[in-house]
């Protein structure tokens, strides 16, 4: 590399550093929705998608990069009485309080018995809300194929299919990361609060 080039990737470096964190979301919103054009089978065969790939219950799911804020270990989990059966409860993250939920639990998937103890946390926001979700263990952040995404069949355990924007050829589940944080069931009425 020379040193020419080593300035202009530092310069490069520089000014992504120097955008708000608001003007890099709507970036990558905007890669997104041009790699994936809302329906993998009218994406050119090239268009890739980010995405952070996750175990829950022994199978791989996915969400969108664009969503993630961070993997951590899951640990200080205040329970709340009377809450859905699917929210466990509320952690500390960066100085909120964020409600954690089970995903399976919240997209109807039945599972017959927990394989393993969800341990982990994958925290999602989309600007407005921040959302935990307990996993077994977190496999990594890798770039994948849109077109290797097929539509989501019904097959009775898998519950809900509005929060699936596909399977891959792999047998990964990518969930609508969107459409999770959008739900009432797991955003605050903020006219409630007072």
């Amino acid at each position: 590399m020379t040193d020419e080039h080593r300035v202009e990737l530092e310069s490069e470096l520089l000014s992504m550093n120097a955008l708000a964190l608001e003007d890099r979301r709507k970036l990558l919103r905007q890669r997104r929705i041009e790699l994936a054009r809302g329906n993998a089978r009218q994406v050119d065969d090239g268009a890739t998608i980010e995405i952070v790939e996750f175990l829950m219950d022994g199978d791989s799911y996915a969400f969108d990069l664009e969503f993630l804020l961070e993997a951590r270990p899951l640990t200080n989990v205040t329970s709340i009485p009377l809450a859905q059966s699917f929210i466990k409860g509320v952690i500390p993250v960066r100085g909120m309080v964020v409600p954690v939920i089970d995903l399976l639990a919240f997209i109807g998937h039945r599972v017959k018995e927990r394989h393993q103890v969800y341990n982990k946390a994958i925290i999602l926001e989309d600007g407005q809300q921040l959302l935990g979700v307990m996993v077994d263990e977190v496999i990594g952040v890798r770039e994948v194929k849109v077109d290797q995404f097929q539509e989501a069949f019904h097959s009775g355990t898998i519950g809900r299919l509005d929060f699936f924007k596909g399977i891959s050829n792999e047998r990964m589940i990518l969930i609508d990361s969107k459409r999770v944080l959008a739900d009432k069931r797991v955003r605050p009425d903020k006219t409630e609060q007072n």
